[in-house]
């Protein structure tokens, strides 16, 4: 009940207040939270410290954990404003970069998926693309709580963007890929036990290959992507992404050297992604650590 208030609130002053006066209220309550959370602050600095590597200085790698958890609350604070927010106001704060003429031309060969980490205003991503007029399909946690869930649900609705429960997917993204839809997936954290462990920042961590999959079967590409604050573009903040690809599941050498192939260059990607902008990665469990989500169902 307190977590579905919470939010209600947020959205409430995210909707109302100028973001002159919302965006440093946000700030103060998520830099709060860097001193509050001690286990989520201490994850963050851990990776932080691979990520950055033993020529960063503690100093710069707690200034960017508190950063990580600033940012992490502007991004809550933009996806629960989205409904404040007109298709054409998304289209002229985002740099697309050609992604966008890129999904375009994707989508009407026959669809792509678009996988990346944790990092940036994931949920706004969505949002843009839809904007720029790509159907796009993903796959959420519902929340303990059934009121936030419906309440994340409403929001992406609003952005035109169509999500599933992670379990037992496979066909629903299956068919979305078959009329040309984007399938956009988080893949930086395993969603259930952990199957395989691969290698990223030199440790061996648990991470999903559905993705890798599911482009294998439905015989389309990957897109790798992030969207990334870039408070430059617009007077009031804009976003822009960042991307590589496409890449193509190369059918003539099997099922499992093709997901491979797929899933290392996922991971090559997702390394740029991470080191180039290390405090807006969205990760508070241990890149060792494991995430006790459900899997995408493979059929």
């Amino acid at each position: 009940m307190m977590s579905v208030l919470f939010y209600r609130i947020g959205a409430t002053l995210a909707h109302w207040l100028p973001p002159p006066i919302s965006m440093p209220l946000t700030a103060l309550i998520a830099r709060s939270q860097y001193h509050m959370r001690a286990r989520s602050r201490r994850a963050v600095l851990h990776n932080l410290r691979i990520i950055m590597g033993s020529e960063a200085t503690e100093k710069a790698i707690h200034d960017a954990a508190k950063n990580v958890f600033s940012n992490f609350g502007k991004s809550i604070y933009c996806f629960l404003r989205l409904p404040s927010l007109s298709l054409q106001e998304l289209r002229a704060r985002c740099d697309y970069g050609g992604l966008d003429d890129l999904a375009r031309d994707l989508s009407r060969r026959g669809g792509f998926i678009i996988a990346g980490p944790h990092l940036g205003p994931w949920e706004i991503a969505g949002a843009c693309l839809s904007a720029a007029g790509v159907r796009v399909h993903t796959v959420a946690l519902d929340h303990p709580s059934a009121g936030v869930t419906a309440l994340f649900q409403d929001r992406r609705r609003h952005a035109g963007i169509v999500s599933y429960p992670i379990g037992n997917s496979f066909s629903l993204l299956s068919e979305a890929l078959k009329q040309g839809g984007c399938v956009a997936l988080l893949i930086d954290r395993i969603y259930g036990r952990a199957r395989h462990r691969f290698s990223m920042f030199d440790r061996k961590v648990a991470l999903p290959t559905g993705h890798a999959a599911l482009a294998f079967r439905c015989r389309v590409p990957i897109v790798t992507a992030v969207c990334v604050f870039a408070p430059d573009r617009v007077p009031g903040g804009g976003f822009k992404f960042v991307f590589n690809g496409p890449y193509y599941p190369d059918l003539s050498v099997g099922e499992e050297a093709a997901i491979g192939d797929l899933h290392r260059r996922c991971r090559a990607d997702m390394e740029q992604y991470i080191r180039g902008y290390a405090d807006q990665w969205f990760s508070f469990i241990t890149l060792e650590g494991e995430d006790q989500c459900p899997e995408i169902s493979l059929p």
